[in-house]
Formats: C-alpha cells, structure tokens, sequence
C-alpha cells in the first residue's frame, strides 16, 4: 500500500512543497538521503515550466494561470521520484561493490515511500546475504548494515534484484 495515515506528512510536503519549510524537524532527517535530487528536480521543473510557460503557452493563447500551481507540483513531484530512484540506485551500487556481490535486492523509491517508520524487523529498502549475515541498506546513514540475529529470519528482502556487475565474483 503506498499510502498511509502514517506516512501522510511525508506526502503533503511532497505534493506542496513549501509545507517542508513548516516540517523541517520531520523532514530534517531524510535531507542528506535525497537533497540532490530535491534540488535537481526543483532547477528541472523551474527551466521547464519557464520555458513552456513563455513559449508554447503564450503562442496558443491558453490561459492556464489558475493551474500553474498544480502543473508545477505535479511536474516537480513526478521528476522528484524517477530522480531519486535513480540517485538511490547509484549509491546502493557504489555502496555495495565493497562488499564484493554481484547483486542486491532493492525496492523502488516509491515503494520504500510506504514503509517509512515500519517495523524494520519485517520490511528492507534493500539488502544482500553474505558469508551468512544478511545486510540491509540505511537510507539515513546512506549504507549497509548488519541485521541484527533476534531480527534476521524476520526480514523480507524485496524481490527485485539491481546487478552491480555483470562479471561473476
């Protein structure tokens, strides 16, 4: 299920943004994991809507004032997700070849949106076994753990896989 009452403070400062301004004690701890695409999806969204904005817009005659607001958010939020996927796969990948595995099972963004402050004993953003302990992926700390043993056969690793290398290790 991606969406909760428990994770909907996440969500409202995602489908308006200045509401992160008022939450920044909530906010504050998922900054180092995602302000970069935070910030290229903000700078993305902005050329973009300047730009059609003042050209398509303004050869067609459409009069759109009213919507820029959800044209903008939309636009924002839908850019902020593909990018952070993106970024969150790249660092799994450089984080993971210094462990020496060929692959790590990962969930999507979108889908690790639905567990924020879920129980880690059941759900993982992403992880590996090796040398029989099980490794889970910290978006906070932007690394690997250990799982603890008392929580180790409780832990479902998602199903899809993200291939750091193609040469067999």
């Amino acid at each position: 299920m991606l969406f909760s009452f428990y994770n909907l403070p996440f969500f409202i400062g995602l489908i308006i943004p200045p509401l992160l301004l008022l939450s920044l004690d909530f906010y504050g701890k998922f900054i180092p994991s995602i302000w970069l695409p935070l910030v290229l999806s903000l700078a993305t969204t902005i050329i973009i809507f300047l730009v059609v904005k003042n050209t398509i817009w303004k050869t067609t005659n459409v009069t759109l004032n009213k919507f820029y607001p959800i044209i903008f958010n939309g636009l924002f939020l839908i850019l902020f997700l593909i990018l952070t996927d993106f970024y969150k796969d790249y660092l799994i990948k450089k984080e993971a070849k210094k462990y020496n595995v060929n692959y790590v099972y990962v969930r999507s963004f979108i889908s690790s949106l639905s567990i924020i402050g879920t129980d880690f004993q059941f759900y993982s953003h992403a992880g590996f076994r090796k040398d029989e302990k099980l490794y889970l992926w910290s978006y906070r700390e932007k690394k690997f753990y250990i799982c603890p043993e008392s929580a180790k056969n409780n832990v479902g690793l998602p199903s899809k896989k993200l291939f750091i290398s193609q040469e067999p290790r």
